[in-house]
């Protein structure tokens, strides 16, 4: 699972001008690596197995959920400070 400051740091690092379909047919020459940054986002867009896209997939469709859910904890969080201050 990644932190937040190691998704900081990935999205620091993604090119400004980035078309997605170019940056997935770029091609590397030989002996060439991708750096960290761009490694990690070349996997998510080529999910290596069903089940990593199935992941994806999971993780996607509970994403509104799961914002909804700490919205709710930060407001409720926010409340209880105010009245105890």
């Amino acid at each position: 699972m990644l932190t937040g400051g190691q998704v900081e740091v990935l999205v620091g690092n993604w090119p400004k001008e980035t078309n997605m379909e170019e940056f997935r047919a770029e091609k590397l020459e030989e002996g060439e690596t991708w750096a960290k940054a761009e490694n990690y986002f070349m996997q998510i867009l080529n999910p290596p197995t069903m089940l990593h896209r199935l992941k994806v997939w999971q993780w996607s469709s509970q994403w509104e959920e799961q914002v909804q859910i700490v919205t709710k904890f930060y407001s409720n969080t926010k409340g209880m400070f105010t009245y105890i201050m």
